[in-house]
């Protein structure tokens, strides 16, 4: 049997076509070299093998024609894509170094002691595995800083009473100058209402969490006074003795990148019901 790979012959090797495969030489192939880089791979070329007569000092063993194609092909690695809203970021080495590295960069915007009920990025990111040239691999480092740009995005911000220009860009967190430099045309007088479209540095991609917060309050009890008639009016006698409540708040606050966004109340239930204090006075 003749060996190829694509159109170019590697040797002859002993045996004939029911014993030796291209599709054997081709799995056996790639599991040693796959074994050997520790990842899976997918062979650039197709490994052939053809019925063919050669001398004795020509022929070559199975294991040897293995060597032979190992040192001849050529192949692509498993790796991780990530993507962004549909672009290319960045091709990782495994899909769990890809998630690893997703659930760190997430992390520096997640206290410790919150309550977190979940997390996402504020655009689509997703991992998918393809087979990739190994110098297309990057290490983390390269998608952080990707992830960590800023780019000038377009907001909408409405003018409201008393607003001025700098206090509109210290409410959009950025400063005048800044946002003078990035938006020169700006109008520089303002009235309510007006309708300001303007460029602000944004980072790439933002975390938003969702976070719970419980706030336990007093209700303070009331008092109900009786009035006896048949008492004089220095009389005064507890007849009940009452006790505060207890209300508990659930809120449900939302942040991006650790900056407060919004909040609503999830729940607010009154866990102790007050007690009113009775005191009955004379009216003599």
């Amino acid at each position: 049997m003749e060996i190829f790979v694509d159109d170019t012959s590697i040797g002859y090797v002993k045996g004939n076509s029911k014993k030796i495969s291209a599709t054997d030489l081709e799995t056996t192939v790639t599991s040693q070299i796959s074994q050997q880089i520790g990842t899976d791979i997918q062979l650039n070329e197709e490994i052939k093998a053809k019925p063919a007569h050669a001398s004795k000092k020509n022929l070559v063993t199975t294991d040897s024609i293995i060597s032979k194609l190992k040192d001849n092909v050529t192949y692509k690695v498993k790796a991780a894509v990530l993507y962004v809203d549909g672009e290319e970021i960045g091709v990782l080495a495994s899909e769990k170094e890809a998630n690893d590295f997703l659930k760190d960069f997430a992390s520096q915007y997640i206290s410790e002691d919150a309550n977190l009920k979940d997390w996402e990025f504020t655009k689509n990111v997703e991992i998918k595995e393809a087979y990739v040239d190994k110098d297309k691999i990057v290490n983390t480092d390269s998608i952080r800083v990707k992830f960590t740009e800023t780019r000038l995005e377009p907001t909408t911000y409405v003018v409201q009473s008393g607003d001025t220009l700098s206090g509109v860009a210290s409410k959009l967190g950025t400063t005048y100058n800044q946002m003078m430099g990035d938006n020169p045309n700006l109008p520089k007088t303002l009235y309510v209402g007006q309708e300001l479209n303007i460029l602000l540095p944004t980072p790439y991609i933002s975390v938003r969490t969702i976070e719970e917060t419980e706030e336990v309050t007093v209700i303070p009890k009331e008092t109900e006074q009786q009035v006896d008639n048949t008492k004089s009016s220095d009389y005064k006698r507890i007849v009940q003795q009452g006790s505060d409540g207890e209300r508990k708040v659930v809120t449900q606050v939302t942040k991006v990148n650790g900056v407060f966004e919004s909040e609503s109340v999830v729940s607010d239930t009154v866990t102790i019901e007050p007690v009113k204090d009775i005191v009955v006075v004379g009216n003599q």
